[in-house]
């Protein structure tokens, strides 16, 4: 079996998107920010959802397509995501674009109807003055298309 290095959220800024967005990590016990797991943890935390670093080398496909991991919730689910996960630097717009992902996630009963791409477009267009900024960076880091 593989392994794989996930982030531990303790104490810093992934930890507030996903309690702003009622989302538990099923990894938040280990003391380390990041650390290697093996697929038998994955298997035995059983996860309603993963998401995976938008920078990361891991794609959802490599997820939901081994043979050894069919039996996780998420997996049986389709609901394995690559997601940004914040970026560089303290920018709080990054804040509000980890919500929208997380929270259409975490909650499509409630945020299902939120169209995040235009919501993020049209944000990143206000504060960058850049047009399609996320669909670019939606593209270039192939992250998971949330609003089909």
């Amino acid at each position: 079996m593989c392994s794989l290095r996930i982030r531990s959220t303790q104490n810093n800024r992934l930890l507030r998107y996903r309690r702003a967005c009622e989302g538990i990590n099923v990894a938040s016990g280990n003391k380390e920010t990041w650390y290697t797991v093996s697929f038998e943890d994955l298997l035995h935390w059983n996860p309603d959802i993963i998401i995976l670093h938008g920078f990361g080398k891991f794609m959802p496909e490599d997820i939901l397509n081994d043979p050894n991991l069919q039996q996780i919730k998420a997996v049986k689910e389709g609901r394995v995501y690559r997601l940004t996960l914040g970026w560089a630097g303290w920018d709080s717009t990054r804040f509000i674009v980890c919500v929208l992902q997380y929270a259409k996630v975490f909650h499509p009963d409630k945020f299902g109807s939120i169209n995040v791409e235009e919501e993020v477009n049209r944000i990143f267009k206000f504060v960058y003055d850049v047009n399609d900024l996320y669909t670019k960076l939606k593209n270039d880091f192939k992250l998971s298309n949330i609003d089909d």
